[in-house]
């Protein structure tokens, strides 16, 4: 497994309760905080109460952001071998041959490096990092999931600590 952005540095932290999020107090996506070390985990962080895999409730992923608060500067890449397995709206789903699921989000989903069905390797670029239509989050979240059959996915776990990964 390799770590989701292409270069560091890069920082695992919320982007709902740190400086800049819709409960962080004020300040900005950009603020050099949230462009700091220690790293954060947010995987359960508090935000929804109906997910399934956290016992309170909670995100199912990890935010991380790229080294600089720059949109579609920071390339996302495939942490595995695998196919692009769906590419929707908000999100890109890569399978690997195990059946692991890697959902990445918060990408600039107008201008993919990859296609539905395209088999890509460790490393490859899939898209910047960037919310469409945001100006100052920049940061992707990604979580995994095994495939079990056709129509039931059970999540496994976050990417978490990334720190093994990098």
């Amino acid at each position: 497994m390799r770590f989701p952005l292409e270069s560091g540095p890069a920082y695992a932290n919320s982007h709902v309760y740190a400086p800049g999020g819709f409960k962080g107090n004020g300040g900005s996506q950009c603020d050099t905080v949230n462009y700091s070390y220690p790293w954060r985990d947010n995987f359960c962080e508090l935000r929804r109460s109906d997910l399934p895999v956290c016992a309170s409730g909670g995100h199912q992923g990890q935010d991380i952001r790229p080294a600089t608060c720059q949109s579609d500067t920071h390339w996302a890449v495939a942490v595995e071998d695998g196919v692009i397995a769906h590419v929707g709206r908000f999100a890109l789903t890569l399978q690997t041959p195990s059946g692991t699921l890697y959902r990445y989000v918060h990408m600039n989903m107008d201008d993919l490096a990859v296609a539905p069905l395209d088999k890509v390797s460790k490393a490859i670029a899939l898209a910047k990092c960037r919310i469409p239509g945001s100006r100052n989050c920049r940061f992707i979240c990604i979580s995994t999931s095994r495939k079990r059959s056709r129509s039931a996915t059970k999540r496994v776990q976050s990417l978490c600590p990334l720190t093994a990964v990098w």
